[in-house]
């Protein structure tokens, strides 16, 4: 039901499938798949997507899927705890670093390469949302966290601050 409204606005925007995956940071085969029904939209991304977009009609709908607003932090079971979370989605990004080291350089499977990087992706587009829950829940100021990391990734020499060559 998600994938053909989200069709729908697409037309109704005058966006290609190629302009929305691009949008939302999906390949366009990707996106298709999702379209095509070869693969089920996770109700995380769902809600990625509409906040993206702004659009009420694809919030309600991929909300429509959660017992509890997951923009909201409620009573956590331990299995809903963001920690539990966090774990859950480490071991999937580890499963498919790993699906990744499988893949034989020289004579590459290119279905696997397509399968892990899809696998890599989901895990990407999901992140934002997760972070965001896991701040809310324990009162946490993520853009205050994110300009400690760029400082220390400027302390060490991986990011350049503008005007900094001049000096």
């Amino acid at each position: 039901m998600f994938v053909q409204e989200l069709e729908f606005e697409r037309k109704a925007r005058g966006m290609t499938q190629a302009e929305l995956a691009k949008k939302i940071g999906l390949s366009e085969r990707a996106y298709r798949g999702y379209v095509c029904g070869e693969r089920q939209m996770p109700p995380a991304f769902q809600v990625f997507i509409a906040r993206m977009l702004k659009s009420p009609r694809l919030a309600a709908l991929a909300l429509s899927q959660f017992e509890d607003n997951p923009f909201a932090p409620a009573a956590l079971s331990v299995d809903d705890h963001p920690a539990q979370q966090i774990v859950i989605a480490l071991k999937e990004l580890a499963e498919a670093l790993e699906a990744i080291d499988r893949i034989d350089p020289v004579r590459p499977d290119t279905r696997a390469v397509e399968i892990a990087i899809d696998q890599l992706m989901d895990l990407i587009h999901l992140a934002p949302v997760a972070i965001g829950s896991w701040a809310r829940t324990y009162g946490v100021d993520p853009w205050r966290i994110r300009q400690q990391n760029l400082g220390k990734l400027r302390a060490r020499g991986y990011l350049r601050v503008e005007g900094a060559e001049a000096a």
